[in-house]
């Protein structure tokens, strides 16, 4: 069955948020300025680190949003070239879940990772 198309990922940012940042990574690092800036704002090797722990390439992502909210909860969407299951899995390692489901064509996950008290959401697409 074909898709339905989502539209801009900040439509899916529920009403709120105290702050969101939307960006297009591989075009930012397509520019003559964007690895430069990238390079400015992570430390060397972060992306490759980044990228062995969750599965998913920063640097391929074509559209990212990331959303913080006053009860210290945050939500972050991505949009690009990666295996959804296999992300929301190792999410799930890696949190206690809260709440875990598959609304095609998203996969979310819910909890809280590590000693945060933050909720914490990943949804993909």
């Amino acid at each position: 069955a074909a898709r339905t198309p989502l539209g801009p990922l900040a439509s899916l940012v529920p009403d709120g948020a105290t702050l969101v940042i939307v960006a297009h990574p591989a075009e930012l690092l397509a520019t003559e300025a964007g690895p430069r800036v990238v390079e400015a704002l992570v430390l060397p090797g972060g992306l490759d680190r980044f990228a062995t722990r969750t599965g998913v390439d920063p640097r391929r992502l074509t559209e990212t949003v990331y959303a913080e909210y006053a009860d210290g909860a945050s939500l972050v969407l991505v949009r690009g070239p990666i295996d959804a299951e296999l992300v929301v899995a190792e999410a799930g390692e890696r949190m206690s879940t809260v709440e875990s489901r598959a609304d095609s064509p998203l996969m979310r996950r819910a909890g809280v990772f590590g000693l945060m008290a933050a909720r914490n959401s990943a949804s993909l697409a």
